[in-house]
């Protein structure tokens, strides 16, 4: 797998658009925020004892 640095930021891929990607989490963020109770956080487990 081959990385190739962006402009910003840490290596990608270099089929990914950093540019498109950044639009992308826009709208991921747009389509939570209009439907909260469909995507909430999990809820912090606690740490399983053995």
């Amino acid at each position: 797998m081959t990385a190739t640095k962006t402009k910003s930021g840490p290596p990608a891929p270099a089929h990914i658009d950093p540019d498109a990607l950044e639009r992308a989490i826009a709208v991921a963020r747009q389509i939570k925020e209009a439907n909260p109770d469909r995507y909430q956080s999990l809820p912090v487990q606690p740490e399983v004892k053995r």
